[in-house]
């Protein structure tokens, strides 16, 4: 029969303790397996699996991953909403975490779209890193030539570089130019304590914008913990990660509206699916692997929601660690669930976009400028007003296009552009790519 962890934690310090806290820089984790041939089966759960097994954090000592300490380090970010620890034992339970979801969420996959295929070169990105798990498992299993960026806005749970494998400090909020249309996969995991509400529709904005178009696939996993979950202290928890949303701006449903945001911002090819996993015992391996994570994120919320105050729900450490010790005992003797989102969207490919027959000359650039906006626009001429040019003119303008489409593709070659075509005696902006 399977038992449940009961978690119980030491006496914690006040409010006022958890105030003094001072961040300090910690360095954690081991180099990744090097890639084999056997392991460039990433797209499913089999012999690859078996063989990075040996490199997965165990669950044999679930409680160690969930027992607050005091004085858990955070992030040093003071922009950021993200409400959780960034120490060794937030590095045990997001690699744990990691095993939870790959197995029992994604079914033994760390990519979900069948149409994504990593070929040599390829690059792919993982946002909000966190310890690097899912960066570290992906190079195991791809090519060695297929290159691997994790961001994070806290450097303190990154395992060291390897040979595909980066690391560094980063905001999906704003990410770097040299990634503009390059990226064939971005992976991003459980932001949902991390991105305030409006933040939402420029992340996805901002990833959207590294994918190459008409191939690059975004997928986003998220929870959610149901209201719904009986129990009194079930109820008074809800009352208090309510009130941590209202304060920071979270969007705690945030998986539900994933698929409209996607949809909003211009992706194709949406897919989502949510998985109940019962929590506890009753849930089998996968619900006490579920409650082991669920409650170590809720225990590592303890020093963020002491430093605002409590919410009027807690006013010590003691009374929120005994508040969780509660809520696990009650997902034991009730029916309580947690719903993890996985969902998939694909960046649509560039195409032309066709002005208005009644638009002039002017308007047809300001109509392509802005629809188009994510192509350097060129064009020959210092106004919008050319009608038309002698073959003078044009051969003169052509070499020297040529001479800057040729400077222009030394360093970013693969980048498309828009360009302009001649039809009769006009130049007219139109869309094409360019390598």
């Amino acid at each position: 029969m399977l038992t449940a962890p009961f978690l119980v934690s030491d006496p914690k310090p006040s409010i006022e303790a958890a105030q003094a806290l001072t961040p300090t820089q910690t360095a954690f984790g081991t180099a990744p397996v090097p890639w084999s041939p056997s392991a460039s089966s990433y797209g499913s759960a089999d012999a690859s699996d078996e063989e990075s097994s040996s490199s997965d954090t165990p669950w044999t000592s679930v409680a160690s991953s969930v027992v607050c300490t005091p004085n858990r380090e955070s992030h040093d970010d003071p922009y950021s909403a993200y409400c959780l620890p960034a120490d060794g034992q937030e590095k045990l339970r997001l690699d744990q975490q990691h095993v939870f979801i790959r197995e029992h969420i994604c079914g033994g996959r760390l990519i979900l779209d069948d149409s994504v295929t990593l070929k040599e070169g390829a690059l792919v990105l993982d946002l909000g890193t966190g310890s690097g798990a899912w960066a570290a498992d992906m190079a195991r299993r791809v090519p060695a030539g297929v290159k691997i960026q994790g961001f994070d806005i806290s450097n303190r749970l990154f395992p060291p570089d390897s040979h595909n494998v980066a690391f560094a400090t980063g905001n999906v909020l704003d990410l770097p130019t040299y990634l503009e249309s390059r990226v064939a996969l971005a992976h991003q995991r459980l932001l949902i304590y991390a991105l305030r509400r409006h933040e939402w529709s420029h992340a996805i904005a901002s990833i959207k914008n590294t994918l190459v178009p008409g191939e690059g696939v975004v997928q986003l996993t998220e929870v959610f913990t149901p209201s719904g979950n009986p129990g009194a202290a079930q109820e008074k928890f809800q009352t208090l990660l309510s009130a941590i949303g209202r304060r920071r701006q979270l969007l705690l449903d945030c998986g539900e509206q994933l698929p409209t945001l996607l949809d909003q911002a211009g992706f194709a090819d949406v897919t989502k699916k949510a998985i109940k996993v019962r929590l506890g015992s009753a849930g089998g391996v996968q619900g006490m692997e579920a409650a082991a994570c669920r409650i170590g994120a809720f225990r590592g919320m303890r020093d963020s929601v002491l430093l605002d105050g409590g919410y009027g729900v807690v006013s010590c450490a003691e009374g929120f660690d005994e508040l969780l010790d509660r809520v696990v005992a009650e997902w034991e003797t009730n029916e309580c669930y947690a719903v993890y989102y996985t969902i998939t969207a694909r960046r649509p490919a560039l195409g032309f976009v066709a002005p208005p027959e009644s638009l002039s000359m002017p308007e047809v650039f300001d109509f392509h400028a802005r629809h188009n906006g994510h192509w350097p626009f060129y064009r020959y001429a210092e106004d919008d007003t050319v009608q038309q040019v002698s073959y003078k003119t044009l051969a003169a303008a052509v070499q020297r296009a040529a001479k800057f489409v040729l400077a222009a593709a030394a360093g970013e070659g693969d980048l498309p552009v828009a360009v302009l075509a001649v039809a009769g005696m006009s130049l007219f902006p139109f869309s094409s790519t360019t390598y």
